[in-house]
């Protein structure tokens, strides 16, 4: 009996191809996803994708910056001006509701508010560097003559403080600096503006701003009222508080031509209670005065059907500018002012022991203020000065 062996012969085509898918795969995943992404345009299809060009143009808002001073003896911006000059605009003293002279120099460094020590108290009282500036403080470049407090701020549209020597501009007692108010002008838009306010210590505060302009008057006319009233009281204090109440319109003509006219006029009238606080005892062994005994912090130790402080002004302000060309302008202004200030306070005196009752010393004092005032300026840009 014989064996055999068969053996069949496998050709290539037949061959097992067990390998392949795993190549396969390997080869894909080899392949980089940025193959399948969109290929850059050829030189041909650069006509096709060309879009039109586009301009956008746009003013950033900045309102809180202000390029120029109001008064006209600064002609040049005040970044080409050798002098520390802060301006507080319209809208910073509106949205932090800067109602008074002390509300918006909080926002200026150097400065300090004296308090009414050695029956001083009376007006506003400020040092600018070190130096005295209770003579300092002008109003549209005319310098308020008279010493009172400046409690509401309903007509003033921006502050301007210049800190260092300022002799040239304002005068040889301005050498720490000096403090400029501006007043509301009509201006050539249309707008009615009602605000109101209320708070803590009763306080109650309402405004009415009305500006329109007026075409029976020639080219650039217009008027502007502004209406203010407040009462409020203090916190923590009882039977003190303040009543007030403003009014004040105004004119111009040609506004937006060579030839300026502005006429205006503000009475304000102040009723408050003066407050000096409560009575001390002295300290013992040289240690600070204290409250006396029984003296609530609240309670007012003065005469309640006594005491008293009004203030009652009124100022007319009339300005004229005309530019004769693009190198020359005049600015002339004339102001004229009254102020009536009458006063009966209370102070609560310290005592040396707390047995002795604290005295009350009364004084009283009346006095007016009228003033006239009249600066012109003559004014060349730097730019066109011959060199």
């Amino acid at each position: 009996m014989s064996s055999r062996l068969n053996l069949t012969p496998v050709t290539r085509s037949e061959a097992p191809l067990t390998l392949a898918p795993v190549v396969g795969l390997a080869t894909f995943m080899a392949i980089p996803l940025s193959a399948w992404a969109d290929q850059p345009p050829t030189a041909d299809d650069q006509d096709a994708l060309a879009l039109p060009d586009s301009t956008v143009q746009a003013t950033r808002e900045s309102p809180y910056k202000v390029d120029r001073a109001s008064s006209a003896k600064y002609s040049e911006p005040l970044r080409d001006t050798p002098q520390s000059v802060t301006v507080l605009s319209e809208t910073l003293l509106k949205e932090q509701n800067a109602q008074s002279l002390k509300d918006a120099l909080r926002n200026v460094p150097g400065i300090t508010f004296n308090s009414g020590e050695g029956g001083g108290g009376v007006g506003d009282s400020l040092t600018i560097r070190g130096f005295n500036a209770d003579g300092n403080i002008y109003r549209d470049g005319v310098r308020d003559p008279a010493k009172y407090s400046r409690d509401d701020f309903f007509n003033t549209e921006g502050v301007e403080v210049f800190k260092g020597s300022s002799t040239a501009a304002w005068g040889v007692g301005a050498v720490g600096g000096a403090v400029n108010l501006v007043t509301k002008t009509p201006q050539l838009d249309d707008f009615n503006l009602l605000s109101g306010g209320v708070g803590t210590a009763n306080f109650k505060r309402g405004t009415l701003d009305v500006n329109h302009r007026i075409d029976g008057l020639g080219e650039g006319a217009a008027f502007r009222v502004n209406v203010m009233g407040a009462n409020t009281g203090t916190d923590g204090r009882d039977w003190v508080g303040d009543e007030r109440y403003g009014f004040a319109p105004s004119l111009a003509l040609g506004l937006g031509t060579d030839t300026r006219v502005t006429l205006a006029y503000e009475y304000l009238h102040d009723n408050a209670t003066p407050d000096y606080g409560i009575p001390t005892v002295n300290g013992s062994n040289g240690s600070s005065p204290h409250r006396a005994g029984g003296a609530s912090w609240s309670s007012y130790w003065g005469w309640r059907n006594l005491d008293y402080e009004n203030n009652e002004s009124h100022r007319v302000n009339l300005k004229f500018a005309h530019d004769f060309n693009d190198a020359l302008s005049l600015d002339s202004r004339f102001t004229w002012f009254h102020l009536d200030h009458d006063f009966f306070v209370t102070t609560p005196a310290a005592t040396r022991t707390p047995v002795r009752p604290a005295s009350r010393p009364a004084r009283a004092s009346t006095g007016a203020t009228s003033t006239r005032r009249c600066a012109s300026r003559p004014t060349t840009p730097t730019a066109t000065r011959p060199a």
